[in-house]
């Protein structure tokens, strides 16, 4: 049989490829005979392995897919997060009663929550860097401002005729560092280690320079006054709440003094710390907490192991065992059967909560003067009880010897200065004193 050229290739071609057929199936065929094989050396090495072995194996294997889960989901995840992200760093931004701390910068705010200015921290940490606190340093019998725990309340000083403001801005939080800063001008005035309001009146501030001295300064808007010099170991007022400063309490040469605003020193020198006073009576702690009280002349009145002592026009209240005495300066009871008090809570306390909101006022008792009579109020949780003690009385008494007259009852005792009562005898007509000669 005679074939062309033409069909000469194809035959070829068809030979050619029933050749490359026949060597794939020999491939195939020897692939899974090979994976056989393989299949029957891994299943003779799995038999092989212990109970144990093979556990382990299989929990490895899981933990390893696991991980590769987790990971593929936080690669997700921060994709995501890098898509939404904004690129520029966010501002630190704290809001505060008179300023703003923002990114460094401390803006400050007048009564209306206008910018007044703005002060750049050298320290820029909102810890580190804001409007300066008032000392809390005064240990005095004093209207209190706590927190429940006891806590006194920290209070920030003002800004001053939107002018002038006291700056923390120091490296840690426990430097004494105190800038006054004048915000109109962009500049420091002074630097103290200690400032405290003297007054309720934005216009006193008692500080301590850098040496720790006292001094008072008075801020107005003809500029800052020094009114006391810095000459002082301490310097206090009694009493905040008043408007216009009269007295100080004052330490010099490690003794306590009053002295008034022109540095006139009112009293004799007095070891043991003041802690009260009016325009009659000293009143100290000494050592172990006893209690005294003076006069301007330094003449001791009282020596009292008491709770707390009240000082009211001449009279004196002192508090045992939370029972309520008055005396006179000649240390002559004015009741002989004490007043119980609810709490002891003797001076007014002003409890807020963790937000500074004020949630209790709390106070013992309230003792006034009111015509011939000392007006005792007691305070207890839903009610007030009002006690009166009769101050004729207590001058006629001051007249009679070993015996007294208070409120309905007769007090008799075994020597003429009554110091040891001996007995009593409630009287059935009580007597009605209108002068001190009745």
């Amino acid at each position: 049989m005679n074939y062309n050229d033409e069909d000469t290739k194809i035959f070829e071609l068809i030979e050619q490829k029933e050749e490359e057929k026949e060597q794939k199936q020999q491939e195939t065929k020897g692939s899974k005979e090979k994976n056989k094989k393989d299949k029957i050396n891994l299943k003779d090495r799995w038999n092989k392995f212990t109970k144990k072995q093979k556990i382990l194996i299989i929990s490895l294997s899981c933990l390893i897919i696991i991980f590769l889960v987790i990971g593929i989901i936080f690669l997700v995840k921060g994709n995501e997060k890098l898509e939404t992200e904004v690129p520029e760093d966010p501002k630190i931004v704290i809001e505060n009663k008179n300023y703003r701390y923002e990114d460094g910068n401390l803006i400050l705010l007048d009564k209306n929550d206008q910018e007044l200015g703005t002060y750049k921290c050298k320290n820029k940490d909102a810890e580190k860097c804001y409007v300066a606190y008032n000392s809390n340093e005064d240990e005095l019998d004093e209207t209190k401002y706590i927190y429940p725990t006891g806590e006194p309340v920290s209070t920030q000083t003002p800004i001053i005729n939107d002018t002038y403001v006291f700056i923390y801005d120091n490296n840690t939080k426990t430097d004494e560092i105190i800038i006054l800063y004048n915000i109109k001008e962009n500049k420091e005035e002074e630097t103290y280690s200690l400032v405290k309001k003297a007054i309720n009146n934005d216009s006193y501030f008692i500080v301590a320079d850098t040496e720790g001295n006292y001094g008072l300064i008075s801020i107005t808007e003809n500029g800052i006054a020094q009114i006391i010099k810095f000459k002082y170991e301490y310097l206090a007022v009694a009493d905040k709440s008043v408007q216009e400063l009269s007295s100080f309490i004052a330490k010099t040469n490690d003794k306590y003094i009053i002295i008034d605003k022109d540095e006139n020193v009112l009293s004799k020198p007095i070891k043991e710390a003041i802690v009260g006073y009016n325009d009659k009576y000293i009143k100290v702690v000494g050592e172990g907490g006893i209690k005294r009280v003076y006069d301007y002349q330094g003449n001791k009145i009282l020596e009292n192991e008491c709770e707390y002592i009240y000082l009211v026009d001449q009279y004196i209240g002192i508090v045992k065992d939370r029972l309520l005495y008055m005396i006179d300066e000649k240390e002559n009871y004015l009741n002989v059967d004490g007043i119980e008090l609810i709490n002891d809570n003797y001076d007014k306390s002003y409890i807020y909560d963790e937000n500074d909101k004020l949630t209790e006022i709390s106070h013992a008792a309230d003792i006034s003067i009111s015509d011939n009579n000392i007006v005792i109020t007691i305070f207890g949780e839903d009610e007030e009880t009002v006690h009166t003690i009769n101050i004729l009385e207590a001058t006629i008494n001051n007249k009679l010897d070993y015996v007294s007259y208070i409120d309905g009852k007769l007090y008799f005792y075994s020597d003429e200065e009554k110091k040891n009562l001996i007995g009593s005898y409630s009287c059935k007509n009580k007597n009605t004193i209108t002068d001190e000669n009745s």
